[in-house]
């Protein structure tokens, strides 16, 4: 683990000169109050405006980015989570408004919901507090009008603002000029590449640019920032083990990754943390090793994670997976779809099957809502699995045709000719699910087991993904939820057809369908 000093707290009393500088922002806002642009001594210092107008005391790392941003145009940032990279932005956004007779800021990212509830969030928190900090020691204020909507944005009444939104059109972001004008772009590794094209169209006219994420693509704009010669940017890397909190084991810094924290993402990513593509990114701030036989990219995931953010079910059928837990630490998982969104897995704790079948049918009938079709539950029937789906199959709304079941055999062979058998030939459907548009549901086991799973080559050229077993020796547990999911995105149709005596409904696998087709 990192061991880099860290010497700034946000609870050291002020230094002389800390003091001497407020004392002199205490005359100013005497003589001239509500000055929202009377911060011009801090053009060119930004952590000192940290410090004195929002009483924010920058980290160590912090003032390295701050400090880069004040010397050159062009600043890239990755990170693990939790260093402070919301805090960083909002500060640089208020600091450029404030500074510049023009200054205007646009705060953008992959997603909508990243800049409405995280960083228009975090703007209006730290606005709010820098007035409050204002009114009650004598400072200027940073005026303006702060509306709800990052759209309308921070108005000042004259030349300068602070907008966020998030766009797909390059023109629109290619509509953005003027010579104090600032780019914050967050999650910028997931940030589409034409848009950032549009971006770098605007340097010509002294644009400055901000870059922070955690590195989850291993292509793209801000991967080719890191992986370039240019000195045109300056590349900062920032590992979540770097915190003070996580150096000194105690809460030095608030908001910071802890100690806790980072042990609770070692034994999460167990047996080899320091090779698993989850610890790499989210607490290192690294680029992923990508394994070439690994079924899912932490890529194509966090990508898929994101669009779950902002998107909403569709009417297409609801379709359930269910993953009925074995024995000891398993967990039963039910996840259910609409179309390309993937509700967050629900737990059931009740081990009987009769229980589990129950809960099934209830979530199918309370998400079909608008959907004409009879929502289909595809159930893992080995094993203990059975049980539930002899239950399932004896309910009345199955019978009456308002539900529909999918006994699912994973091991029994593939139908596609590509796959050994169609646990295999699942994963795949799910890693194409998460490729060509599907959403994942802000799930940290969810996401650990998909991204767990390998292939390799059968002697007849087919993938064979490994066996769960193995799975569990390597997670130190059942891969439930990632089954569930899998389970969730399959298309296969029930065959529904009477017993021989008509009172029961039975159902069986009908045609498959390919990988591109499971989703539809």
């Amino acid at each position: 683990m990192s061991r880099r000093s860290s010497t700034a707290s946000s609870t050291w009393p002020l230094a002389s000169a800390a003091r001497t500088r407020l004392e002199r922002l205490r005359a100013r806002a005497a003589s001239q109050p509500q000055q929202g642009s009377g911060f011009a001594e801090y053009r060119d210092e930004p952590a000192r405006y940290f410090s004195d107008v929002l009483g924010v005391e920058p980290w160590s790392r912090q003032r390295e980015i701050l400090d880069a941003l004040a010397a050159g145009d062009r600043v890239a940032v990755r990170s693990g989570h939790k260093t402070g990279k919301s805090c960083s932005a909002v500060g640089v956004a208020l600091w450029w408004a404030c500074t510049r007779d023009r200054g205007r800021v646009i705060m953008t990212s992959a997603g909508r919901r990243q800049v409405k509830l995280v960083l228009w969030h975090e703007l209006r928190t730290r606005y709010r507090a820098a007035e409050e900090r204002a009114r009650t020691h004598g400072l200027p204020s940073i005026g303006g009008t702060m509306h709800l909507d990052p759209g309308t944005g921070l108005t000042f009444g004259d030349e300068r603002g602070l907008f966020g939104f998030t766009t797909d059109d390059p023109e629109r972001m290619a509509g953005f000029s003027g010579d104090q004008l600032l780019f914050i772009i967050d999650e910028a590794s997931g940030f589409p590449d034409e848009i950032f094209e549009a971006v770098m169209g605007n340097a010509a006219g002294g644009v400055k640019i901000l870059l922070l994420g955690n590195p989850t693509q291993t292509q793209g704009f801000f991967h080719d920032i890191f992986r370039s010669a240019s000195e045109r940017w300056a590349r900062i890397h920032v590992s979540s083990e770097e915190s003070p909190n996580v150096l000194e084991g105690r809460a030095v810094v608030p908001g910071l990754a802890t100690r806790d924290w980072v042990e609770e993402m070692r034994e999460e990513c167990a047996p080899d943390p320091d090779s698993h593509p989850v610890y790499q990114v989210r607490v290192r701030g690294e680029f992923p090793d990508h394994a070439s036989n690994s079924v899912v990219s932490i890529a194509a995931l966090s990508r898929a994670q994101q669009r779950g953010a902002d998107a909403q079910p569709d009417g297409n059928r609801v379709r359930i997976g269910l993953d009925v837990a074995r024995y000891g630490d398993d967990e039963t998982v039910l996840i259910a779809r609409r179309g390309r969104y993937v509700y967050p897995a629900q737990l059931i704790g009740e081990p009987h099957g009769q229980d589990i079948a129950e809960a099934a049918v209830a979530r199918a009938l309370d998400l079909r809502e608008v959907s004409d079709e009879p929502p289909v539950i595809a159930v893992d029937g080995i094993g203990v699995g059975a049980s539930t789906v002899d239950y399932l199959q004896r309910h009345p709304v199955v019978i009456a045709g308002q539900v529909l079941v999918l006994d699912v055999n994973v091991g029994e062979s593939a139908d596609d000719g590509e796959h050994v058998n169609l646990r295999s030939q699942l994963y795949f459907a799910a890693a194409s699910f998460l490729q060509q548009g599907g959403t994942a549901p802000p799930d940290q086991r969810l996401e650990q087991e998909l991204l767990a799973h390998r292939y390799t080559f059968d002697e007849r050229g087919r993938k064979k993904v490994e066996p769960k077993k193995a799975i569990k020796a390597r997670l130190k547990r059942s891969p439930d939820r990632s089954d569930a999911y899998c389970l969730a995105v399959y298309e296969r149709e029930p065959l529904r057809r009477l017993g021989a005596t008509g009172d029961r409904l039975r159902t069986s696998h009908g045609p498959g369908r390919g990988a591109s087709d499971l989703f539809a």
